[in-house]
């Protein structure tokens, strides 16, 4: 994922980094905060920045726009969504907020794209609302989120049954990283699994079987169980730390925090 990448040249450089390390997918998240109208240099930036990613990494690359969100209306996300469409990106993400199924599923109906959402709920009533209402092609649960494996499968059969795909969701460390392997080996109607290898330079030290990749797939664990075991003394040395915020999106020039 490539995150808070606003500057085209930026962003073609990073894309090119993924590329020559063998991914052949990548999503990006680039839209600004729009609320409930979208302006015209907003729209001309992010089709300048997906037309730049486009040619940089070809065709034979996958595409995927995180809106994380930031559009508050069904219009400004479609006036967004209008512009990626030409550049056929994988999907786009959660387009709007969670919780509004009626205008996700009016998004999903005129959209051009495939569209995406799930990450924020924690449910299987609230992806059953999703589902009822054919609201998203591609569903994006967290096993972290939603209570593990045994609810995932839940989720993941009732999404194959209203012909909903999976791209599950997971931001996080080698253990949900092996986790969200094992899922998607076994889940029929999953797509493409998100991971978070090199987000920090001692990712595959703290356990001793780290998720293998050869060229943009992982490979399945051979090990008992899981496949992996925590290296308890290497992950000692790298105690919590907070994050980064992102508050390059949260903080508007008038000062409003907003979600990023």
């Amino acid at each position: 994922m490539v995150y808070e990448t606003f500057q085209p040249d930026a962003l073609a450089d990073r894309a090119v980094e993924l590329m020559e390390l063998g991914y052949r997918a990548l999503k990006v998240v680039f839209i600004p905060y729009t609320h409930y109208t979208a302006d015209v240099r907003g729209l001309k930036h992010t089709d300048l920045l997906m037309r730049t990613l486009r040619e940089a990494v070809g065709d034979d690359v996958e595409l995927m726009v995180d809106f994380h969100g930031r559009c508050a209306s069904t219009a400004a996300a479609m006036r967004y969504i209008e512009v990626l469409a030409p550049y056929r990106p994988l999907f786009v993400e959660e387009p709007i907020p969670p919780g509004d199924v009626a205008s996700l599923r009016a998004i999903a109906e005129r959209s051009p794209c495939t569209i995406a959402s799930g990450e924020r709920l924690a449910s299987i009533e609230e992806f059953e609302a999703v589902f009822s209402q054919r609201a998203v092609q591609i569903a994006q649960p967290d096993l972290c989120h939603v209570g593990g494996l045994s609810v995932g499968k839940k989720i993941a059969a009732m999404a194959e049954a209203a012909s909903i795909g999976l791209a599950p969701h997971n931001p996080l460390g080698p253990i949900a990283g092996t986790v969200a392997l094992h899922f998607g080996i076994s889940t029929a109607n999953v797509v493409i699994q998100e991971e978070m290898v090199g987000a920090v330079p001692w990712y595959g030290e703290v356990v001793r079987t780290p998720i293998r990749r050869v060229d943009s797939a992982w490979q399945v664990p051979e090990g008992p169980g899981l496949g992996v075991e925590v290296d308890e003394m290497v992950a000692s040395r790298h105690p919590f730390e907070q994050e980064v915020l992102h508050t390059q999106h949260a903080l508007m020039p008038d000062g409003l925090v907003v979600d990023w």
